[in-house]
């Protein structure tokens, strides 16, 4: 159903000498880009050789140094180097970018402690009742001279430096212990297990140098941890490959740490580029594993599980049904996974005691796989599917493939985030590079000739016109106030105007009464001016309310326009914008008390004396009174008594119109001049003073002061920094691939070297111009072994996630053009590079 299937049994197929060719992937010859060496030891059906059929192991040559020491060697180290680079780049972004990788996962007693020691050729911590309680990432890398071990601390999800003066939430890696001695790594991993249980209650340095017996003493804050422990291992003998080895299911537990490992390892193998490696003890019932079950709900098609069968010398010889029935799974009938399953007879506690070396433990498991049946019966054809060897062998390129495969894929997200990033940080306030004291000053001018312009109309005319009509509305209401007179007894004609809250009606009575209340010795027919006084003044008395109401409306007006102006030319930088806030808020408020002074001071005018020089005007006003009386109300009314009463009113009404119209002009200009235009006109000497002023000799120095009123705030000062840093980092990832995809156009290391990829952001295009300068100015002496290594590949396994192998025969050997590209890379040459030359050979590869 998936991949791996078995058309014919094993022995059938042993005997058909049409079908018994061995079979390996092709191996660079410097001699021949075409030819296939095929070693001995690999034994693979023939009719797997498909698109969906299994990855074949990583060739071998005549021993190991060849392997170690070929070119797809080389290879394998540089791909898995570039791998751990974008571990490390991606590790500090808190992205949702996935690398591939190998999760193993098992039962707490399946043997993938036993396994992880095989495959790493550690020792692992492994006392009665040890067990893993946080995972960890072994990388294995040949790219070395000697054998080393480096163990780290793998932290999520705490704040680390992001490179521009701020901090994200990330992966922090904390280097914990490294050694040269392969005897230390078993205590070394022990005291780095301890330092994650109790981090961060504790110092890691608290743990470097504990004994073992204290570390079995000590009590621990956690059970389990999510941190993992990281260890890099550099042995010039060893297969590159990468895996996450996670803690081992429990049963018999707390049910809190059973969904604690639970959780765990379905977040970790859910990532839909992740290989499952599931050890498989075969003492156990499959459909019963816990690990199984959990690999099924994360992979139901099973494109992305591989089962490691542990344990095959637990059964005995009388379990003829049990080794049939695992029989049928190596062959694929049952349980059928893309990638099938791997055998591996793991040392016991009688073999780590003896004091064996990994090799000979290795020699002890072929020879058990070679003698004991059933699986010695397999070994012609399914041979390469026993041994933690050839399990290695396997995984290393179906890893390398997959890392190759995602390239693309991982640069278009990184590209996606770059465009994202830069397009939010663009988005941001721009930053000044001048000098901080030319800097505040140019902002402090532009600042203060904008509001000049507003306030004298020349600009946006917004001010001008909101104050307009607030004027407005200030001379109508005191035009409102104006006296309202009644000559008659009762009111004859609709042409007097109605009383309003200012201005009742004063009828001849009123007015006569207030001519006997304040007559003392006067003349007969004098009219005493004290009653002239009182009226006017009782008329202009709600002057002063309407003034200031009139004010307030203006006040507010100026200060609602200087908000956004002020953050218009100073919210890049938030102290500065804090200090001018402040400084023109104090000056607004001072220019407002004077403005308010001045007011008061014009409307002490209109109280005493009552007095105009436009007679002229005044007399004007009498007459249209008198008109308005005899010619448009119709009275017939003769010059009796009442005469002086009438002189009066047209008096009182002729002054109040005249005080009115002087009022309403200059009460309008007093608030443009004491407020607006003393505000503008003083504003800059204001703002320049408190930051230029000399300090008290204790007080910090002008530049620093300066400096730190040019900070902005610190939410935008941390964004535009995560945002630095993430960019930052998203250009070295393109700048590592870039530099990956240079060696593959054969630039070289020579051209590598003088890249600083770290901090320029390398197109593809320029990667392309760069390798073939390199190539004009450095020209190879010898070109034909270059293009010959460029035409060699390897086939790896070619996965599809997402959708089921089909069971349908696979698709025949295509024709494609071969390339510098090979299988390997994943951009076409530059038309520079292809242009006028020779058309290259087509040649059969594997699609």
């Amino acid at each position: 159903m998936f991949g791996f299937s078995a058309k014919k049994k094993g022995k059938q197929r042993a005997t058909d000498d049409s079908t018994s060719e061995n079979y390996t992937p092709p191996l660079p010859d410097p001699d021949n880009t075409n030819q296939t060496n095929i070693p001995d030891d690999m034994n693979i059906p023939d009719d797997l050789n498909t698109q969906d059929d299994l990855p074949p192991p990583v060739p071998d040559g005549t021993g190991d140094d060849d392997v170690h020491n070929s070119s797809y060697a080389a290879r394998c180290r540089e791909v898995m180097h570039l791998y751990s680079d974008l571990k490390l780049l991606l590790s500090g972004l808190n992205l949702n970018i996935q690398l591939p990788r190998v999760v193993v996962i098992g039962g707490q007693s399946s043997g993938k402690s036993s396994l992880v020691e095989a495959v790493s050729k550690i020792n692992v911590p492994r006392d009665s009742g040890t067990c893993t309680r946080c995972p960890m990432i072994c990388e294995i890398s040949s790219d070395a001279t000697e054998w080393s071990c480096t163990v780290s601390l793998d932290i999520a999800g705490t704040s680390v430096p992001n490179g521009a003066g701020g901090s994200v939430k990330g992966h922090r890696r904390i280097l914990f212990d490294r050694t040269t001695d392969k005897t230390q790594v078993e205590i070394i991993l022990r005291r780095a297990q301890a330092a994650i249980l109790n981090y961060p209650d504790r110092d890691v340095e608290d743990f470097l140098t504990k004994s073992k017996d204290e570390l079995t003493l000590m009590s621990r804050q956690h059970d389990f941890s999510e941190n993992k422990i990281v260890v890099q291992l550099k042995d010039p003998k060893a297969t590159d490959v990468h895996f996450v080895d996670l803690p081992g299911l429990i049963q018999n537990a707390d049910s809190s740490l059973i969904k604690l490992i639970q959780h765990l390892t379905k977040k970790e193998i859910s990532q839909k580029n992740t290989i499952i490696v599931i050890a498989m003890p075969m003492t156990d019932d499959y459909q019963l594993m816990q690990a199984v079950k959990l690999a099924q709900k994360a992979d139901p098609t099973g494109l992305r599980t591989l089962g490691v069968l542990t344990k095959p010398d637990s059964l005995s010889s009388g379990a003829t049904g049990s080794r049939n029935e695992w029989r049928s799974i190596i062959e694929g009938y049952k349980h059928k996974t893309q990638h099938g399953y791997f055998c591996v007879r793991l040392p016991d506690d009688e073999d780590r005691n003896s004091g064996k070396t990994h090799a000979e433990m290795e020699t002890i498991a072929k020879d058990f796989f070679e003698s004991q049946s059933p699986w010695s019966d397999m070994q012609a054809e399914f041979g390469w599917r026993f041994g933690v060897k050839n399990l290695v062998k396997y995984i290393s390129p179906l890893l390398m493939k997959m890392i190759e495969t995602n390239i693309p894929l991982l640069l278009k997200e990184v590209q996606d985030e770059l465009t994202k990033s830069r397009a939010a940080l663009a988005a941001l306030p721009v930053l000044s590079t001048q000098d901080p004291a030319v800097e505040i000053i140019m902002r402090i001018t532009a600042f203060c000739d904008e509001i000049e312009k507003e306030v004298f109309g020349s600009q946006t005319h917004k001010l001008a016109q909101q104050s307009r009509r607030v004027y407005n509305d200030f001379k109508e209401s005191i035009q409102d106030t104006q006296p309202r007179f009644d000559p008659s007894p009762c009111r004859l004609s609709l042409s007097i105007p109605p009383a309003s809250n200012h201005n009742p009606v004063l009828t001849i009575a009123d007015v006569q009464k207030e001519i006997e209340e304040t007559t003392g010795w006067e003349l007969p027919g004098h009219v005493p001016f004290e009653a002239t006084e009182n009226i006017v003044l009782r008329h202009i008395k709600p002057w002063n309310d309407i003034t200031f109401n009139c004010f307030e409306q203006i006040y507010t007006i100026v200060d609602d326009f200087l908000d956004p102006l002020k953050k218009k030319h100073f919210k890049p930088y938030f102290y500065l914008l804090a200090h001018i806030e402040k400084h023109v808020r104090a000056h607004l408020s001072h220019s407002k008390l004077n403005c308010e002074t001045m007011l008061n001071k014009l409307l002490a005018l209109e109280q005493k004396p009552i007095y105009t020089w436009n007679t002229d005007i005044l007399q004007e006003q009498v007459n249209l009174w008198f008109t308005s009386l005899y010619d448009q109300n119709g009275y017939q009314y003769s010059r009796t008594t009442h005469n002086e009463n009438l002189d009066m009113m047209a008096k009182l009404y002729a002054y109040c119109k005249v005080a009115s119209r002087r009022f309403i002009d200059y009460a309008p200009l007093m608030m443009e001049h004491e407020l607006k235009q003393f505000f503008m006109s003083t504003l800059k000497s204001k703002l320049l003073a408190s930051i230029f002023s000399p300090s008290p000799p204790s007080a910090v120095s002008l530049e620093t002061r300066l400096s730190n009123l040019l900070c902005e705030d610190p939410i935008t000062a941390n964004r535009r920094s995560e945002l630095i840093a993430k960019i930052t980092t998203l250009s070295q990832i393109r700048g590592r691939i870039s530099a990956f995809n240079i060696r593959q156009l054969g630039a070289g290391p020579n051209v590598l070297d003088k890249l600083d990829f770290g901090s320029v952001v390398v197109d593809d295009d320029d990667a392309h111009s760069i390798a073939l300068s390199a190539q004009s100015d450095h020209p190879d002496p010898d070109p034909a072994p270059r293009s010959q290594h460029q035409q060699s590949s390897i086939d790896l396994p070619d996965i599809g996630w997402g959708s089921p192998i089909p069971e349908q025969v696979p698709k025949p050997f295509e024709e494609i053009e071969s390339s510098a590209f090979g299988t390997w890379g994943f951009n076409p040459p530059s038309p520079v590079a292809t242009a006028g030359k020779k058309k290259k050979k087509k040649t059969s590869v594997f699609v």
